[in-house]
C-alpha cells in the first residue's frame, strides 16, 4: 500500500486524446541527480482510461493494491 508522495505533476486536458506527454524535472539552483531523487516517492493517477476507440471512463493508480 502506498502512503504520502513527495512530488506530483498534473496535466489537465479539456478535449482530445493524449497517449503520452514528456516533462522535465529540474531544480532552480542545482542540477538534479539520481542520488537526489532516488529516495523520493512519486505517484501517478491516470483518468479517462480505457481501450482506444471506446468511451474512456476508468481511473487507474498504477501499483495500487485492489
Amino acid at each position: 500500500m502506498f502512503g504520502k508522495i513527495d512530488g506530483g505533476v498534473q496535466f489537465v486536458i479539456g478535449t482530445g486524446d493524449v497517449a503520452g506527454t514528456p516533462f522535465t524535472l529540474s531544480h532552480a539552483d542545482q542540477p538534479l541527480t539520481f542520488a537526489k531523487i532516488s529516495r523520493q516517492d512519486f505517484g501517478v493517477r491516470l483518468t479517462s482510461v480505457g481501450k482506444e476507440g471506446t468511451q474512456r471512463t476508468g481511473s487507474l493508480k498504477p501499483g495500487e493494491q485492489r
